[in-house]
Parts: C-alpha cells; sequence; structure tokens
C-alpha cells in the first residue's frame, strides 16, 4: 500500500479553494474541517480492473499480467473482471461511468478505443471518458493465407487479387483486423471480398478450412495454424520485422511502403481519476512490464512490450483514432 500525499498537504492550493484534484480520504478530511490533511494511503481495498472480452485473448492476457504486477507493487489485490460483448463496448464503458477513485480501471485497446467509434455508435468517448494510464504492449499482426491460394508473397497474392478481381475473399472477427484488411486494399488497388465473422477464433477456423482466402490477424494467433500447415503467412504489418518471425518480411517491405498496423492493449481509468493515482499506476506498469517473467512471456507470444507514460498513451490513441477514421473513409465504412 502506498501513501499519496494530497495538494492541500502540499501547501500548492490557492487559500479559499478546494482543489480541483485530489484524493478521496483527503476530501474526507477537509469534510471534517481538517485544513491540514495527512498524506492519502491508495490504495485501501482491492482494485477491480475490467477486462472488455473473453478469457484468453490477448487483452485478457495482458490485462492479468498489468493486474499482477501492479498488484505486486502496491501491495494489494487487483481482480480482473471479464466483461465481454458488443466487441468491448460494455466492459470499458463500465469503466467510463466508474467512479474515478482509482478503484476501477480497465483494458483500453485499439478496437475500442481507436477504431470502434469509426464503425458503430458508442457509448463513451475515446478521448474524453478516460485517464490513460499506460499502454502495455503492441501486438504485432500477419497477413496469412490459406494452404489453398497458390500465392507465396505478398506480390503473388496481389498479382492474384488483381488478376482475379473480386473473387478473393478475407476474413475478420475484429475490428483491428478489418481495417488492416481494408488498408491492405486500399494501398494494394486489389477488390477482396469482407466476410465477417463473430470473434477471432472462428474467422481463423474457416480460414484454415478454405472457405475464405486471407486474414490480417494476431500473429500469435495465426503461428500455431501455419506450423500445421493449414496456413501460410506472408508478411507481418508492422514497420519492423518481429523477433520471433523474423524470416518473415513486413509489408511495407513488400511493396507497401507506410504500410503500419499494429494492435495494442492498455491500462485507463476513468475521467477526473487524480493525477496522483494515475502516476502511482503507471510507474507500477511501466516497471512490470520490464520484469524478467513478463519479457520473457511476452517474448513466447511475440509481443512487444511498452510502459508508456500516460501523456504517450494518449497521443497514440488520439494518432490511432485519426488513422483509423481515415482508413474507414476511405474504405466507405460508416458507423451505425
Amino acid at each position: 500500500m502506498r501513501t499519496i500525499e494530497s495538494r492541500a498537504a502540499r501547501g500548492n492550493v490557492p487559500r479559499g479553494r478546494s482543489p480541483r484534484i485530489i484524493a478521496p480520504a483527503a476530501l474526507a478530511c477537509l469534510a471534517l474541517g481538517n485544513a491540514s490533511a495527512q498524506p492519502v494511503a491508495y490504495p485501501v481495498k482491492p482494485v477491480r480492473l475490467v477486462v472488455a472480452y473473453a478469457p484468453g485473448g490477448l487483452n485478457d492476457i495482458l490485462g492479468r499480467m498489468a493486474a499482477r504486477k501492479i498488484s505486486e507493487a502496491l501491495r494489494q489485490s487487483v481482480v480482473v473482471e471479464n466483461r465481454p460483448g458488443a466487441s468491448g463496448l460494455i466492459g470499458l464503458d463500465l469503466v467510463a461511468k466508474a467512479s474515478p477513485d482509482g478503484y476501477t480501471l480497465g483494458m483500453g485497446s485499439s478496437g475500442n478505443l481507436a477504431i470502434l467509434p469509426h464503425l458503430q455508435s458508442v457509448p463513451y468517448d475515446a478521448l474524453r471518458s478516460f485517464a490513460p494510464v499506460s499502454n502495455t504492449a503492441l501486438v504485432p499482426y500477419v497477413l496469412a493465407v490459406n494452404a489453398a491460394v497458390p500465392a507465396r508473397s505478398v506480390q503473388e497474392l496481389i498479382a492474384l487479387a488483381r488478376k482475379r478481381s473480386g473473387f478473393l475473399s478475407y476474413a475478420s472477427g475484429a475490428p483491428t483486423s478489418r481495417l488492416a484488411a481494408e488498408l491492405f486494399k486500399s494501398m494494394a488497388r486489389v477488390n477482396i471480398v469482407y466476410v465477417p465473422y463473430r470473434g477471432t477464433a472462428p474467422a481463423l477456423v474457416e480460414l484454415a478450412g478454405g472457405h475464405t482466402d486471407m486474414m490480417i490477424a494476431d500473429q500469435g494467433l495465426v503461428r500455431p495454424l501455419a506450423r500445421g500447415g493449414k496456413l501460410r503467412m506472408l508478411a507481418t504489418t508492422g514497420l519492423r520485422r518481429i523477433r520471433v518471425l523474423a524470416e518473415l518480411p513486413t509489408l511495407a517491405e513488400s511493396g507497401l511502403p507506410g504500410y503500419d498496423i499494429t494492435a495494442w492493449s492498455g491500462v485507463v481509468a476513468p475521467a477526473a481519476t487524480p493525477n496522483e493515482i494515475v502516476r502511482l499506476l503507471h510507474g507500477a506498469i511501466a516497471a512490470g512490464m520490464r520484469a524478467p517473467d513478463v519479457q520473457a512471456q511476452l517474448d513466447e507470444l511475440g509481443y512487444e512490450p511498452l510502459g508508456d507514460t500516460p501523456e504517450q498513451f494518449a497521443a497514440k490513441i488520439r494518432s490511432e483514432l485519426a488513422l483509423f477514421g481515415k482508413i474507414a473513409r476511405d474504405a466507405g465504412i460508416k458507423g451505425e
């Protein structure tokens, strides 16, 4: 358990005015007429971390890593609560509406913070409803085709798609996957048909079964199917090659310069959460992402550890909102 010195205790609050952001326990002291509030303890009870997706996915994995490291650093229980539904909207909306006291946190992702606002109506404002705490990791994606597709490189796939315009199809069960494929179509100037699925797992099953031709998805989920010979990976989607697939070129290297799509997932708190609490949580997460046990697990998964400051994470959300907004507009995708 840590103590957080309130602004009143530091003496930098103008006389006669209450501080705009102050730890809840300090507010209680002031309400009792104690003008010299003492350092405030946080956390004094278990913290809830809401994962807006089902157990076992990348957001759940990263959320549990973050929860464990916050718990170790602050010496308080952090309980992970899975609240799946509506592509991550239900759980994140719960966080947006929670009390801004540091006891309810959530896992925000590229999907529910930067992409879904362009695809459908969302019950929160991605830029105003949350206090970004720290991005935890980047999740590289790969472009894969089923084993029956004759293309063995990105250029061969593009040539095939141009020769048979409108014949090939791509599967998608997640918003990041869909817009990554739409950006590929736009940059490669090809017509590939979108086939939607209710989740990445069923989309990959159908791709492996030969019912669709290609997909852009989390490389950690694609690799086992590729090892089994059911899928063929052609390229990764970030600007740099990744260690676990060092032999695989990027799309940018494969004739689509500037192509750069990676998923990410990080911890957010409700807007107006005291800055002192946000900073404390960020420190725990950033140190945790550098811990040897976390590094080893992330290396195995092929994820890139982060630990962004709140300001860096906020900037990431803003820039990705703009990026995916442009992709959606260019593809003619309108929010529902």
